[in-house]
């Protein structure tokens, strides 16, 4: 009995040993891309901006409060980045909204791809009538440009944050089923489910531990990339006034109040469209280095 528990406890360490040592392995192809590394250090500072947006600048006394004396100020040793038509520091609202648009991207993301999974590991695996209904539920949504169909929710379920979330998840999930569904396929018939299926595992347990655990590669991949594609969405939403309300701040919404006052305070459009692009360059940044870093083909 002794030496079956030392042998089970022997495997689990060499799994974790194993697992460790692909980890390092990758950290390491992934430092090699110089474009990866500099994406990953900024969006790490824009993720802590945005943790720490709180004790940075104060959301009620400078963020939303009106200061009419100081309306459309240029850019300054007061204000930074200038200041918009009603006074409020621009700078301190890009702080802020980088917590707002870089919540929407993760949540998303992080909703779509657990519900891709779901979806797509359970029609690839089993296959069939339910893979028919599945696919073809998701090819419906996917036949709709995922703009328009985010646009049509928003406006059919009201303006705000919540429904602006549910509008965009149910945009991404059909992507995220067909990706799925796809490696999915590509793995289901392997020697190690087979395996799993001869020793008696649950469905459920093969599918997420088996199948879709040693395929996360592309998943991951596309999964970074499309937190790029969500904020820019949801920045496109807030900008037509279907996103973000004002006086929250939201780089999309924040470009929105701008584009009128272009020509007297072009301040307004500039930075929140320059943190915009850097978000999204640098989180495609870290998403192509990944997609080096997990092809087994790219090894040395």
């Amino acid at each position: 009995m002794t030496n079956k528990k030392n042998k089970k406890n022997k495997n689990k360490v060499l799994k974790e040993e194993k697992k460790t040592s692909q980890l390092k392995e990758i950290w390491f192809r992934l430092k090699k891309n110089k474009l990866a590394v500099m994406g990953l250090i900024i969006l790490l500072i824009l993720i802590l901006i945005a943790i720490f947006a709180d004790l940075i600048v104060d959301y009620d006394n400078v963020v939303v409060k009106t200061n009419m004396p100081e309306r459309l100020q240029p850019p300054s040793g007061k204000h930074w980045f200038g200041t918009d038509e009603f006074g409020r520091d621009i700078l301190a609202r890009i702080i802020h909204g980088s917590r707002v648009s870089l919540s929407i991207g993760v949540i998303v993301v992080a909703i779509s791809v657990f519900f891709g999974c779901l979806l797509g590991g359970i029609a690839g695996y089993y296959g069939g009538m339910i893979d028919n209904v599945i696919m073809r539920i998701a090819d419906i949504f996917l036949a709709i440009p995922a703009i328009l169909l985010t646009i049509t929710i928003v406006a059919a379920l009201g303006i705000g944050m919540t429904n602006l979330l549910i509008a965009l998840v149910i945009a991404n999930i059909p992507g995220y089923t067909r990706l799925v569904r796809a490696v999915v396929l590509s793995v289901k018939d392997v020697e190690y489910v087979e395996a799993a299926r001869a020793i008696g595992l649950r469905d459920g347990r093969i599918i997420f531990k088996h199948v879709i655990a040693n395929c996360m590669a592309p998943i991951l991949v596309n999964a970074t990339m499309s937190i790029a594609g969500t904020i820019l969405s949801a920045a496109g939403l807030s900008f037509i006034g279907l996103g973000i309300q004002p006086p929250n701040p939201e780089w999309g919404a924040m470009l929105s109040g701008g584009r009128q006052f272009l020509r007297v305070a072009p301040h307004m459009v500039i930075f929140p469209g320059i943190f915009i692009i850097i978000a999204v360059l640098m989180i495609n940044f870290v998403g192509d280095g990944l997609r080096d870093a997990l092809d087994p083909k790219l090894k040395d």
